[in-house]
């Protein structure tokens, strides 16, 4: 089987946008109840200041072909002395361990994670970013065969970097330094 796939169109009116918002960075996952969830990252400064102004969201929709419905926000501003007080995007979500895990960037080349049991939520906010020895943006997480989380990140150069852990809030080591050397991403 080729691991290259025909794409199909897209269908017009399927997707997600918010009136008066500049929407990026999405991660989608069927929910406990076999819905499409999608979390993304939205401000309605995305020209000026995105990064220093967003908040994560929730859109839900049963059909891949009609239009995703806002149905929250699951990640807001909080005090600015927490590492993602001000700004949270790029969220990558995955199912891990019996909860749903949102890995985001946020304040300053930090990344973090937020958890809940439910694909809506409430989802409960790390209060320290993931310890990495670099500023990190856009993760994004697998969970490999063994049962241990590998998380992707880019460095502010635009290198890739991929780091282990055994559960979102355990140490990160890194396993792999600069992914593709010969460029960034």
């Amino acid at each position: 089987m080729s691991l290259i796939k025909k794409l199909l169109p897209v269908k017009s009116g399927s997707g997600f946008e918010m009136e008066g918002y500049g929407i990026w960075g999405c991660a989608v996952i069927k929910d406990e109840n076999g819905r499409y969830c999608m979390y993304a990252a939205r401000s309605d400064s995305f020209f000026t200041d995105h990064m220093e102004s967003a908040e994560i969201v929730l859109a839900v929709t049963d059909d891949l072909d009609m239009p995703f419905k806002y149905e929250k926000t699951v990640i807001s501003h909080r005090a600015p002395s927490y590492w993602d007080g001000m700004t949270a995007y790029n969220p990558a979500v995955i199912y891990f361990d019996g909860q749903y895990v949102i890995f985001y960037s946020g304040s300053d080349g930090q990344i973090g994670y937020a958890v809940s049991e439910s694909a809506h939520g409430p989802f409960e906010r790390c209060n320290t970013p993931i310890s990495l020895p670099f500023k990190a943006y856009n993760p994004s997480a697998v969970v490999d065969m063994h049962g241990m989380l590998r998380l992707f990140v880019r460095d502010e150069n635009k290198h890739v970097f991929i780091a282990e852990a055994k559960k979102p809030d355990g140490d990160f080591s890194l396993l792999r330094k600069d992914l593709f050397p010969l460029g960034q991403i």
